[in-house]
Order: structure tokens, then sequence, then C-alpha cells
């Protein structure tokens, strides 16, 4: 099973509809953009998925204030 096929799966519940996956990190966290166009976190650890940026744009000044 492909992680976007898990991911629809194990977190639809909260709106999710992946696309793709656009980034992740060392510790699982990982950056989807989903059908609409915007850029959700899954955070493993801390249980949570939620959206983060409502574009592009939006997900490239996020990830450029460190």
């Amino acid at each position: 099973m492909s992680i976007i096929n898990e991911i629809k799966e194990s977190w639809g519940w909260v709106g999710v509809k992946p696309l793709q996956i656009v980034g992740e990190n060392d510790f699982g966290n990982l950056i989807i953009e989903d059908i609409e166009g915007k850029y959700w976190r899954l955070c493993p650890e801390d249980v949570y998925c939620e959206v983060v940026a409502s574009t592009r744009e939006e997900l490239d000044r996020l990830s450029s204030d460190q």
C-alpha cells in the first residue's frame, strides 16, 4: 500500500485528501499537498494533521521563516 493510501485511511477523518508528499523530516513529520492545493503537516508523535498553508507561496514563506 502506498503512503498516500495510508494517509487517506489513517488520517482522512481530519479532512485531508492527500495528493502528494512534498516534505518530510527525520522525525516522520510530513508536509502533504492535498487535492485542493492546501498544505498539511502530519505530526504522528503529537497525533495531529492540520493545514499549515493555503498556497505554495504561503508554504514557501513558512519554510523560509526558521
